[in-house]
C-alpha cells in the first residue's frame, strides 16, 4: 500500500483519473513533505491519519469530490505552510486545532460547503498571508 513508502518525500499524482478515496495508510508516510493530489477525481473523506504526518509542508487536494469535514488532526501537522482544499464538497466547521499551525502561510478553502464561524485565534496566525474561504456558508 501507499503507506509502505515511508521514505517518500513528495507524492505528486495530480491531474490523473485516480478515482476512489485517499487511503488511511497515507498516514504512515513519515517522511512525506508534499502531497499533491489535485484534480484527480478523488472522493470520500480526508483521512484523520493526516495528523501523523509531522513533516508535511504542502497539502494540495483541490478540485476533487472530497466530502465530510476537515479533520481536527490536521492541526497536528505543525510544519504545514500550504493547505489547498478548494473546489471540493467539504462541510462542517473549521476545527480550532488549525490555529496551532504557526507556519501556515496559504489556506485556500474556496468553493466548499463549510459553515459556522472562523476559529477563535485565527487572527493571530503569524505567517498566514493568504486565506480564501469564499463561496462557503461561513457566518
Amino acid at each position: 500500500t501507499i503507506g509502505n513508502l515511508r521514505m517518500l518525500q513528495k507524492l505528486s499524482l495530480g491531474l490523473n483519473s485516480l478515482a476512489g478515496t485517499i487511503p488511511s495508510t497515507i498516514g504512515r508516510m513519515k517522511s512525506v513533505r508534499e502531497i499533491l493530489l489535485s484534480r484527480s477525481h478523488l472522493t470520500g473523506t480526508l483521512p484523520t491519519t493526516f495528523g501523523n504526518l509531522s513533516k508535511l509542508e504542502n497539502l494540495e487536494l483541490y478540485g476533487n469530490e472530497l466530502v465530510g469535514s476537515i479533520p481536527s488532526q490536521l492541526g497536528q501537522c505543525l510544519m504545514l505552510k500550504r493547505i489547498d482544499l478548494f473546489n471540493n464538497k467539504l462541510n462542517g466547521t473549521l476545527p480550532i486545532e488549525l490555529v496551532n499551525i504557526g507556519l501556515l502561510q496559504i489556506f485556500h478553502l474556496k468553493t466548499n460547503q463549510l459553515s459556522g464561524t472562523l476559529p477563535q485565534g485565527m487572527g493571530t496566525m503569524p505567517l498566514l498571508s493568504w486565506f480564501d474561504a469564499s463561496s462557503n456558508q461561513l457566518t
